[in-house]
């Protein structure tokens, strides 16, 4: 009679001799799953527990802009845009819905605004209900569609005139630089003497827009 050998049973997760698989380390190492929601303790503001005035929301959320260095332009427009808002509603910030925000919207346009005043307004509303409040009320609102037009372009004679009925010799300068160049107004007043190259022909541009 001969004797037949069993093999050890194989069991998921363990090696041949039936001990488990050491956990991985370095690169494979388990992780944990990547929060795709704002905490709710990230917020600069909780909403539903302070429950602050318009005035109050407004003052938190443009410090916090401040802190982030937004473009001065930007807060003031951002300022202008949410106390608009909230006159409409006529409720504390945190009972807004994201109906409210549409309805908003459809006022303005209903209103005559263009598409970039209805972009400034909702960009105003997801900064700070969304970005910073961790809240969901401009979710599924897409950036309105701005109409696509031809530009104005100058003729040789009309640049030549505008440049001569400049009063200033630096007027005149600053006109031709943002002919050359198509920097923005407010980057051509800070231009400095050591920001032009004339030995490479080039203007740098410091903390320009976009």
């Amino acid at each position: 009679m001969v004797a037949i050998s069993r093999q050890p049973r194989f069991r998921v997760g363990t090696y041949n001799n039936g001990q488990p698989y050491v956990p991985a380390r370095g690169r494979y190492a388990p992780r944990k799953q990547v929060e795709d929601r704002q905490c709710r303790s990230h917020a600069v503001l909780d909403l539903d527990r302070e429950m602050p005035t318009s005035g109050s929301f407004i003052h938190r959320i443009l410090r916090e802009m401040k802190i982030r260095f937004y473009q001065q332009k930007t807060m003031r427009n951002y300022r202008h845009a949410l106390g608009g808002f909230l006159r409409w509603f006529g409720n504390r910030p945190h009972l807004v819905s994201r109906e409210d925000v549409r309805c908003y919207l459809e006022v303005l346009v209903d209103g005559g605004a263009s598409a970039s005043w209805v972009s400034v307004h909702l960009s105003s509303i997801r900064t700070a209900f969304d970005k910073m409040c961790g809240r969901d009320v401009t979710l599924g609102l897409e950036t309105p569609r701005r109409p696509k037009t031809l530009p104005v372009v100058l003729s040789p004679q009309e640049v030549v005139r505008l440049l001569e009925a400049t009063p200033s010799l630096r007027d005149k300068l600053l006109l031709g630089l943002m002919y050359a160049t198509g920097v923005r107004v407010s980057e051509v007043v800070k231009l400095r003497y050591r920001d032009l190259d004339f030995d490479r022909r080039t203007i740098s541009v410091w903390q320009g827009k976009g």
